[in-house]
Parts: structure tokens; C-alpha cells; sequence
């Protein structure tokens, strides 16, 4: 970011970036609260407009241009266009007012600033057929732009003389197309050396790839078509790209990609051109993407896709405004993530992980969204399920960090992923755990023999993995250590470079064994005992498995939890000594079950006291520890799909005070962020900022982000599957006489019911066919 200390924000690195590069560490460990009003302003609103539409998405500033590193039409992590800029006689334009109509759409209100006359022997002079202009005085023209994005972008653009007089004027368009890799773009947006591996028969430099791909892009304009053409191919690996930019009306065409329109309006006249981005890899064709047809059943695609998704959605009805503004934008969040298989070759449909450097599949992601989206029914969960099978590994291949039968971590498609061959990656401790527990939750929620009897050979591979290449020494736990070069260093959830570490700061050294992903390994082997012996009949399975999560229970008390300070370890380091940070890896431990219950109240207590409860949510890491940022990624920030697990968790356990404090906290901070939650947000404490402070690189909608207002609100009802009377049971964690709930629809066991909390009545629910 420009102007912060260093590097101080490390985003989420996933894969790609040096992500074990020291250069990244949070270097503001403290900050005075005296100095936080300039910092807060800056990140307080979201600084671009984004439309998303599964696998293609466009950042703009807040005019609609195309103007700074991380903007641009992505599609498949490809950057199609990166520059895009209007501007009346060379000025660019004011902002009034802009913003998002749907996910996939936006509009921006603008008008011009003071604008000189275009010096008449400049290059853009107006053309012969326009005379020469008089100064215009800001404010003398209203802009509307108004665009839509499915796999292509259609722009209308509108000009309106509101002055008293004729308004003689250049409309300009600048254009550009580099076609970056994700991948590139955010390491420029973050100021991190670019990670980007080549070929090694190519044997050239970044510096060296960069010049030659510049080279090697033809930048052309297509009079017949009144388009800009810009193509590229990649000489190694075949990979092929193009844009084309199209214009309804004729300008002045100049070669260094711009476009002119010389106007002469009277007043209460409108400028009107229609600008269309279309975006094609390998051998896609352009037929028809032009034509207001075209981008009319582009968007009937939309909708028919929205019908499918909300055909499950329950209808919330509540008082609770916080929670109902947060449930219905978190639906509009999912849904703007859909993405289907960039290859075609199948027809899952699943939320993509983040906008906009995660526009893609991933393991953790996909299957913890899935676990809190239960309540829009089986489809999203089963659609995970297929794709991460499909994926799942089945032979060593350390550069991928690749082990028979590990679930994936993460998929890429752009010429960066066929450049590095990366790609599947594997470099993920908690996916192959998680995987079982979704397996179970579908299940459980459906009694669906035939699902778990398909893939059966799946969970077995799962289950395969985790006793032998997951725990590779025979400890009992699972553990990861990066095998390939390039891989993460840390693998649980807290991927960041930083994320695991002792309360001195010190970085904890691999093999990692962490003790949310204990919790993970003994949930998903409860849970497929109980698949085994009621869906494969398999007693001898299922016993197995019993006496293993138990044993791992036992074991996990005696080996992670720290005596003399009443929480457990956040992790075994190589040398199995305990990693003693407070995290709120502990509260995950409840929803997993593994916590002794003579634990319970005190890790329950070091959760909620100040240190670690910021008053929007618990913090990654208390503030005690040396390692604590406020605005530290893993370690100082609250993340929401962490604090909605956490309070799934409590509520297991009974605490049902503690998990109303929990959601009552990261729901208030909602109307702050337009009730679309980011990933994570700042750990500052709330008596002191009156307000959550934005985490600038936070990815904004984010699938487990947007996830969590359903498992809060889930937490609330207590809902859960009867599998043997097949049908939903319900317990709810908060006073009835304050609220008033209603859910019409919720999908189980083929049946659909409604809940109902009436004031000072008894909650029931009712099955409605």
C-alpha cells in the first residue's frame, strides 16, 4: 500500500508469492490509538468497485477506470484488459456517486472537473468537422456509466450537457492489455518480488520474460469491426489470450490505443456509446458477442443461475435487522462467487474462495463454505465434494507437495499455472480432514445412501492419507512439512509465513503439527465411523475408527495442553514441544469436540477476556504475545469464518451465553462493511475505534466470509438432523422474548420446513410436505 511502513500488510498468500520471506513480517506490532483517525478514514470504505461473476470479475476505481496496478477484466486468472480510462479534453473524470446495482452489474455517476480547450496543434485536437471549443467550467456535463459483466463486459456510456448552452468537447478512451497472470498482478499490488517459476528450457529471468512477452503481444485495431484487437500466445506454452474492445460509434483511432470522439451538444442533448470488452483463451470464438441480443441472454444465463441457487435458499423473516440484512447480502455474496469448471469438462457449480486474488478453487475454502451453507441444502456442499474428488491425489509429486489420497489446496488455470507446473497444489494439512467431515454433514442431512456409497472409495483414500503420509512419524498427530521448493511453509489455515508461533515471536519450524487440524482428524473419524457402520455396514470400520478418535483425544490432552497457562498449544513444533501462543485456534477445538470437559470454562474464559476479544470478535492471537499486531494477517486480526465456527463450537458445549457474545459482536460490525463481510478485519479494540478498521487487502465478498452469517444463524436455532426420525431438531441458544425468527424452506431428508420463534411462545418446526 502506498505510504504504509514497509510491507506491514501481508495478504493472504495461499500459493502464490514469497510467502516465507521475511521482508513480510508484520513490522507494526503496535500502534498508538492517538494515531488511528488518519488510518482509519483511509481504510474504512472499500477504494474500488468490483463486479464479479464467478470465473470473471473487474476491479475499478471509483470512476469506472481501469487506472492502478490491481485493477483490470480477469477472467480464468488472466488480466484481459489493464488500462481503461475516459477522460473529457485529457481530464479525467469526478466521482459523484458509484456503486454495485447487483454483483454482476454497477453504475457511476460522474461529471466533469474546470477543462481547458485541447491545445489546437495537440495530437487529440478535434477534427476537422468540430470546431474548436470553448473552456468548460466543471460540472457542465452528467456522465453515467452503467455496466454489466458475465463471461464478457458491455459497458453504456452517457454524456449529458446539463449547462445553458452548446458544450463543444473530447471524449476520450485509453486502452491497454499486458494479459498478467493473477499472479503477477498481485505481486505487484503488494510490492513483493514476482514468483513467477519458468520453464526450465527457457532458462530466462522475470526481467527478461516480462520484455519478451511485451514484445510478443500485438496490439492492433480492426477497422471493419470498430474494435481494438490486443492477442497474445505464450511461444513455451501454447497458452493463448485475447481482448477485444468494440465501440458503437466511430471515433479517431490513435496507435497508442486510444479512441476520440470530438462532440458538439446542445443543452439537455445526450452522448451515447456502448463499449464491449469480449475475452477469449485458446480457440473461443467472438461470433455474436457484440450484439445486444447476445449480452441479453448473457444476462436471462444469469438469472436462470440465480433461480437454481435460490431455489433452497430459506426465507428469513426477523426483527433483528443486523442479521437480517447480513443473511440476505450474504446469499448475494455466494452467489456472485459462482464459478463452474474452467475447463468444461464438468458441471459442478461452487463458490470460488475470494475476490479478487482467489477467483478460484479451493480445498479448505470450498469444503468450510459448504459446512456453513448447509442450510441452503445439499447442492453446494455435493458440488464441493465433486470437484475435490475429481482432484484428489494419487501419487507422490513433492513439487506439489502431492501425497495418495490428500485433498487439493489449490487450483490454477492462467499461463502462470502452465508455466510452474504447480498446479493441482497440495500443500494443505486440514482439506483432507475437512473433506470427510462435508461428506458427513450431506449425509447426515440428507441420509443419502447411494452419495457416500459413490464415494466411498474417497473418504477411504482420505482416511488412508491421514494415518500414513499425515503422520508420518506414527506420534499419533498429523503434521506437514513443505516438500516442494516453492511450496507454503505453513499449511493449517494460518498459511502466512508468521502464522504459527510462540508467544516470544519466534517462528515455529516444520513439521507443524497444529492443534485445530487434531481436532479436524478426530471429528472426520467419528463422523465416518458412523458412515461406515450405517451406510457400508461395516462394523469392523467403524469400531476402528471409534477407538482411533478416542485415542487421539486422549493423547491431544496430555500433549497440547499447557498447565500452567489453561489453554491448549496453537501447535507441536518439530521437536514436539508445544507452541505456546494464545490463539483462537482454541475456540475451533470446541467445534470439533475434542476440548475435555474439564477444560471447557477455563479456555472458554481466555477466549472472551480483553486480551483476546476485541468487542467485534476474537482475535487470531491475544494481545499478550510478542508476536500480536492489531493488523497482523494471522496474528492479531478477527477473522468472521473463525469466530463462526467458534461459536458453532461453544454452543456444542453448552455455552450459549458465550455464543450469543460472539455473534452479537462480528453481526454488529456488519453495517460497517455494507453487511459484506470480508475475510478479516483489524483487531483494535472496539471501545477505542467505535468502529471495525478494514484490513486493506482483504479479499471482499469472501466465500467462508459470507458463509458465516448462515452458521451463525444456524448456531442460534440449534439446528440439526434427526437422521433417524429424518427430520430437523431444534434448540435454540437465545431468549426468545428478544427476537423474532422465521425460516420458510430449509432442504432435509428430501423434505422442506419452516422454524418458528414467536415472542413468548414455544419455537417449533413444522414440515411442511
Amino acid at each position: 500500500m502506498k505510504g504504509s511502513p514497509g510491507n506491514m500488510f501481508t495478504p493472504h498468500n495461499k500459493l502464490g508469492g514469497d510467502s516465507q520471506s521475511k521482508n513480510k513480517v508484520d513490522t507494526l506490532n503496535h500502534i498508538r490509538l492517538d494515531r488511528l483517525s488518519g488510518f482509519v478514514s483511509h481504510f474504512a470504505e472499500k477504494p474500488s468497485i468490483d463486479i464479479i461473476n464467478g470465473n470473471s470479475f473487474m476491479v475499478t476505481s471509483k470512476s469506472g477506470d481501469i487506472s492502478e496496478v490491481g485493477h483490470g477484466i480477469f477472467r480464468n486468472d488472466t488480466r484481459f484488459l489493464s488500462r481503461y480510462v475516459a477522460r473529457i479534453n485529457g481530464r479525467t473524470l469526478t466521482t459523484l456517486t458509484s456503486n454495485n446495482t447487483t454483483h454482476y452489474s454497477a453504475a457511476f455517476y460522474m461529471t466533469n472537473p474546470d477543462c481547458p480547450v485541447i491545445d489546437n496543434g495537440s495530437e487529440s485536437r478535434p477534427s476537422h468537422h468540430v470546431e474548436l471549443g470553448k473552456f468548460i467550467r466543471k460540472e457542465q456535463l452528467a456522465i453515467h456509466r452503467r455496466r454489466f459483466i458475465e463471461e464478457d463486459v458491455r459497458e453504456e456510456f452517457f454524456v449529458t450537457n446539463v449547462a445553458e448552452e452548446d458544450l463543444i468537447f473530447t471524449l476520450s478512451f485509453e486502452l491497454d492489455s499486458d494479459f498478467a497472470d493473477l499472479f503477477e498482478v498481485k505481486s505487484l499490488v503488494f510490492m513483493e518480488k514476482p514468483d513467477l517459476v519458468q520453464n526450465t528450457t527457457t532458462d530466462l529471468d522475470g526481467e527478461r520474460r516480462n520484455e519478451e512477452k511485451s514484445k510478443g503481444i500485438s496490439k492492433s485495431y480492426l477497422r471493419h469491426e470498430n474494435a481494438f484487437n490486443f492477442k497474445w500466445s505464450d511461444k513455451f506454452t501454447k497458452f493463448k489470450a485475447q481482448t477485444l474492445i468494440w465501440f458503437s460509434k466511430r471515433g479517431r483511432v490513435q496507435k497508442s490505443g486510444s479512441i476520440s470522439f470530438d462532440i458538439k451538444l446542445k443543452p439537455k442533448k445526450t452522448f451515447h456509446v456502448t463499449i464491449v470488452a469480449i475475452l477469449l483463451t485458446d480457440r473461443e470464438r467472438k461470433r455474436g458477442k457484440y450484439t445486444d441480443q447476445y449480452f441479453q441472454k448473457e444476462e436471462e444465463k444469469i438469472e436462470d443461475a440465480l433461480n437454481r441457487w435460490n431455489i433452497n435458499v430459506p426465507k428469513l423473516q426477523t426483527d433483528w435487522d443486523e442479521l437480517k440484512h447480513s443473511y440476505y447480502q450474504s446469499l448475494v455474496d455466494i452467489v456472485s462467487l459462482r464459478m463452474s469448471d474452467p475447463l468444461s469438462r464438468h458441471k459442478w457449480e461452487l463458490p470460488a474462495a475470494g475476490c479478487p486474488w482467489f477467483m478460484t478453487l479451493f480445498g479448505r475454502d470450498t469444503l468450510i463454505t459448504a459446512y456453513q451453507t448447509i442450510l441452503f441444502g445439499p447442492n453446494l456442499a455435493r458440488g464441493g465434494i465433486e470437484a475435490l474428488s475429481e482432484y484428489q491425489a494419487t501419487k507422490m509429486d513433492a513439487n506439489k507437495d502431492a501425497e495418495p489420497g490428500k485433498i487439493i489446496h489449490e487450483l490454477r488455470y492462467g499461463d502462470y499455472a502452465s508455466r510452474s507446473d504447480r498446479f493441482p497444489y497440495y500443500g494443505t494439512i486440514d482439506a483432507t480432514p475437512l473433506f470427510l467431515i462435508v461428506a458427513s454433514e450431506i449425509y447426515r442431512w440428507t441420509k443419502d445412501y447411494s452419495f457416500v456409497k459413490r464415494y466411498k472409495e474417497n473418504i477411504l483414500r482420505a482416511l488412508s492419507w491421514i494415518d500414513s503420509y499425515g503422520d508420518q512419524d506414527k506420534d499419533g498427530f498429523v503434521e506437514y512439512k513443505t516438500e516442494s521448493k516453492d511450496g507454503l511453509a505453513n499449511q493449517s489455515w494460518k498459511d502466512s509465513w508468521n502464522g504459527i508461533q510462540y508467544s516470544n515471536g519466534k517462528i515455529a519450524k516444520p513439521p507443524i503439527a497444529t492443534c485445530e487440524v487434531q481436532g479436524y482428524v478426530y471429528d472426520a473419524k467419528i463422523r465416518t465411523a458412523e458412515i461406515a457402520k450405517d451406510a457400508w455396514k461395516d462394523n469392523s470400520l467403524a469400531k476402528k475408527l471409534l477407538d482411533e478418535a478416542n485415542e487421539l483425544k486422549e493423547i491431544f490432552d496430555e500433549k497440547f495442553w499447557i498447565e500452567d497457562k489453561g489453554y491448549y498449544a496453537i501447535a507441536l513444533d518439530k521437536d514436539k514441544k508445544q507452541v505456546d501462543s494464545m490463539t483462537s485456534n482454541n475456540g475451533q477445538l470446541f467445534w470439533s469436540g475434542i476440548v475435555s470437559t474439564d477444560k471447557v470454562n477455563t479456555v472458554t474464559e481466555k477466549l472472551l477476556d480483553e486480551t483476546m476479544f476485541s468487542g467485534y470478535g476474537i482475535r487470531t492471537m491475544s494481545t499478550k504475545d510478542k508476536g500480536y499486531s492489531p493488523i497482523g494477517y494471522h496474528v492479531g486480526c478477527v477473522w468472521v469464518h473463525d469466530n463462526s465456527i467458534i461459536a458453532n463450537g461453544f454452543a456444542r458445549y453448552g455455552k450459549k451465553k458465550e455464543a450469543n457474545k460472539v455473534i452479537d459482536a462480528v453481526l454488529d460490525a456488519g453495517p460497517h462493511f455494507g453487511f459484506t463481510f470480508p475475510e478479516t478485519f483489524a483487531g483494535f479494540p472496539r471501545y477505542k475505534t467505535d468502529f471495525p478498521v478494514r484490513y486493506p487487502t482483504s479479499c471482499s465478498p469472501q466465500a467462508w466470509a459470507a458463509g458465516s452469517t448462515l452458521l451463525f444463524l444456524r448456531t442460534l436455532l440449534g439446528l440439526k438432523p434427526s437422521s433417524n426420525k429424518k427430520r430437523i431438531e431444534m434448540d435454540p441458544i437465545f431468549d426468545n422474548k428478544k427476537t423474532i425468527i422465521e425460516l420458510e424452506g430449509i432442504k432435509a431428508f428430501g423434505k422442506t420446513f419452516n422454524i418458528e420463534l414467536q415472542e413468548g411462545s414455544k419455537h417449533q418446526v413444522i414440515q411442511t410436505d
